[in-house]
């Protein structure tokens, strides 16, 4: 009987990710690229980052893996095409030449940052070309991490030195919360796809803008809310809230429960040296 149900639920859950999958696949075949899949499976709780790519604003799926084939249907250059579909492959699909691989680079290399950058590094279709901080101690340690996976990337402090070379396929972005839109907005704006830590911005407006941005320039952007496609959580809406198991909700309490901050005040000072301040702060 338990095998029976587990064997229920797996099918379900198979289902959903090929629903989700399928849908992916439609959104590059609406840029005339065609997708190729043998066979699709759930993946083993990988990072969204890595496993999946939407344009804005479409629904994150449960992380699925894929078998896949991206061929250009136009007369597209290689190196067009991998701009066109960086994003969306760069950290699932491994490539044969050095010169195919996705040049990335990463703005804002703190936790988040260097998270995503220790995970992007070893992935076969990825080459580390830039890493950017405005925190000279992250930056150093975001270039030594790369270099000892045999990464080159060049140190850079100033953002818009990466969205001004065009050798830059996409950026990861892992700025304070109120750089990401920006950030977004001018990446597009320069051909580049692009990944961006939750939150996706600050004002509701400004998401209006990045969605804007990206269909405008026809990128692939995806925003890392990894909560959205998390399983435990899926099954949570799917057999307690969509079930109304909880009855009327008047009231929703959120807590953090990190401890992120201090809990005292510290004292106005002088910025660090190793800090570039004007820059973190923002227009």
């Amino acid at each position: 009987m338990q095998h029976a149900e587990a064997t229920k639920k797996k099918g379900a859950q198979e289902d959903t990710a090929n629903r989700f999958a399928l849908e992916w696949i439609e959104s590059f075949k609406r840029r005339g690229i065609a997708v190729v899949c043998d066979y699709f499976h759930l993946a083993d709780g990988g990072r969204s980052m890595h496993q999946r790519s939407s344009r804005l604003p479409a629904p994150k799926a449960p992380s699925t893996r894929a078998n896949i084939s991206v061929m250009p249907t136009s007369n597209l250059a290689r190196r067009a095409f991998l701009r066109s579909a960086a994003a969306a492959t760069a950290f699932a699909a491994p490539m044969i030449s050095a010169n195919d691989r996705i040049s990335t680079a990463f703005i804002g290399v703190g936790v988040m940052g260097s998270e995503n950058l220790k995970v992007a590094m070893n992935q076969p279709g990825v080459a580390v070309s830039a890493v950017c901080d405005v925190f000279q101690p992250n930056l150093e340690r975001a270039v030594a991490l790369a270099r000892r996976s045999g990464h080159q990337p060049k140190e850079i402090r100033d953002f818009r030195q990466i969205l001004a070379d065009p050798t830059i396929d996409a950026v990861c972005i892992s700025t304070p919360d109120h750089w990401h839109p920006y950030i977004t907005v001018e990446a597009c704006k320069a051909g580049k796809d692009v990944y961006v830590e939750k939150p996706a911005c600050v004002a509701i407006s400004e998401g209006a803008v990045m969605v804007e941005a990206a269909r405008k320039y026809n990128r692939v952007v995806q925003v890392g809310t990894q909560r959205r496609s998390t399983p435990h959580l899926i099954e949570a809406r799917d057999n307690i809230l969509k079930q109304d198991k909880l009855g009327k909700i008047g009231l929703v309490e959120i807590y953090c429960y990190y401890h992120m901050r201090a809990s005292a005040n510290p004292p106005d000072t002088e910025p660090p040296p190793e800090l570039d301040y004007e820059m973190w702060t923002g227009p």
